[in-house]
């Protein structure tokens, strides 16, 4: 049940607009993923931001809206419950590390010793000046960092198995070589706060953590989406031979 004031309703159809998402728009993540030319093993792996940065995926957002990330979820959801792919597990690389180096100068002076390239310090440069302007609490993720321009396709560059490197493969690629020369230490950063001068407090307050958190894991199982029929029949049938 929703309950609102008269004079507040356009925000409301405002607010239920900025998740909206479309047929057209399920069909194109769709075009998205069976364009992708798949792993050895037959799959594809993408983020979010790089199906969105694809030239054949023209969907109504992009990945600038602030929403895009729970849109294409949503829309790999919808497809897969029809039928149309098969999903896998996520496969999740986290990097956690901070700058070992004070300011930009600092970097220059140290990056000039190791003989890079030009297009290889401006990617440096580019994450070092994220890292160091944000918060100590924030986070980023590689599709964020992956929309600078010294992040952008070279015809030089690829992978192992033959396939094109994504933007944001580049960003996780760039961040371990940081991380081996120096500029940047990678480690688990972790932050714990705890209570002074209350006998017990702590592990009371520990105790009744982890109690919430075995009542709540149940309701956090995966549940499938709503059946999307309407969509299902006017999506074009998936092909017979292909996983995609």
């Amino acid at each position: 049940m929703l309950l609102y004031d008269e004079s507040d309703i356009e925000t409301q159809f405002k607010m239920g607009s900025f998740s909206e998402l479309s047929q057209r728009d399920i069909a194109q993540i769709l075009r998205g993923l069976r364009s992708t030319k798949p792993s050895r093993e037959g799959e594809v792996v993408l983020t979010s931001g790089e199906l969105l940065r694809s030239e054949r995926v023209d969907a109504g957002f992009d990945q600038d809206d602030r929403n895009a990330t729970t849109k294409v979820v949503t829309a790999v959801a919808w497809l897969e419950r029809a039928g149309f792919i098969e999903r896998n597990q996520n496969r999740t690389q986290v990097f956690q590390g901070r700058p070992m180096i004070r300011d930009l100068d600092e970097a220059k002076q140290r990056m000039a010793k190791l003989n890079l390239s030009a297009r290889q310090e401006r990617r440096w440069l580019a994450i070092l000046s994220a890292l160091i302007n944000a918060e100590s609490d924030d986070g980023f993720s590689a599709d964020e960092l992956a929309q600078h321009s010294a992040f952008s396709r070279d015809e030089s560059e690829g992978s192992s198995d033959g396939r094109e490197e994504t933007e944001s493969q580049r960003v996780l690629r760039t961040l371990y070589a940081m991380a081996e020369a120096g500029l940047i230490e990678k480690s688990l950063l972790l932050t714990a706060i705890s209570a002074m001068g209350w006998r017990g407090r702590l592990k009371r307050c520990w105790s009744r953590s982890a109690r919430w958190s075995v009542k709540c894991s149940p309701c956090c199982r995966r549940r499938p989406p709503m059946p999307i029929r309407r969509v299902a029949e006017s999506l074009p049938a998936p092909p017979q031979s292909a996983p995609l």
